[in-house]
């Protein structure tokens, strides 16, 4: 999280108009990890058991640090929220629990 949280507090240094699915891709890929790590966190708390409800409370907790994220971006020079980094954030967390919890 703090990752994530120091690079959205910088203004992009390269123009990527001609490379936005990057950006998503990236954002699919960050959040994908988050969520499979409170996935992770959440059921070594719980020895494992309701392992479907922690896989739910993963995404959802995973989508709220995207949506401070987000309204964290606002407040930078430079940056601003995007409703599609949002949705791509939420379509990570829900690869990233998928994964770690099928594999």
């Amino acid at each position: 999280m703090g990752l994530i949280y120091v690079q959205s507090s910088f203004a992009p240094s390269l123009e990527l108009s001609d490379f936005e699915q990057i950006d998503k891709l990236a954002h699919v890929i960050m959040y994908a990890v988050l969520g499979a790590l409170f996935l992770r966190a959440y059921l070594s708390l719980t020895n494992g058991r309701h392992g479907l409800w922690w896989a739910f409370i993963s995404i959802v907790s995973t989508f709220i640090y995207g949506l401070t994220d987000e309204w964290h971006q606002s407040m930078v020079p430079g940056r601003a929220p995007e409703l599609l980094d949002l949705l791509a954030d939420g379509i990570g967390a829900i690869v990233g629990v998928c994964i770690y919890r099928y594999l």
